[in-house]
């Protein structure tokens, strides 16, 4: 259970968002500030914090991905 005098431990977990775009449009219109990053591996990410103010990186693909996504890669 949360305790009143917790704090957000420092680094952040990293989430593989299906509909990336659609995602951050939503956490906008929640009212939540989405930092846009610089890519890794090709894939767009973004950070946001969560509720309780523990930071997510939220990416379009995992970095092993990049010939899997459409468009993307040697796999095009």
């Amino acid at each position: 259970m949360p305790k009143p005098e917790a704090a957000p431990q420092s680094g952040h977990v990293a989430v593989i968002a299906p509909g990336y775009e659609e995602t951050l449009e939503r956490l906008r219109a929640g009212g939540h500030e989405v930092e846009a990053r610089r890519e890794h591996w090709g894939s767009p990410r973004a950070y946001v914090h969560d509720p309780a103010g523990n930071l997510v990186e939220l990416m379009a693909w995992p970095p092993d991905a990049t010939e899997a996504v459409p468009g993307r890669g040697s796999g095009e």
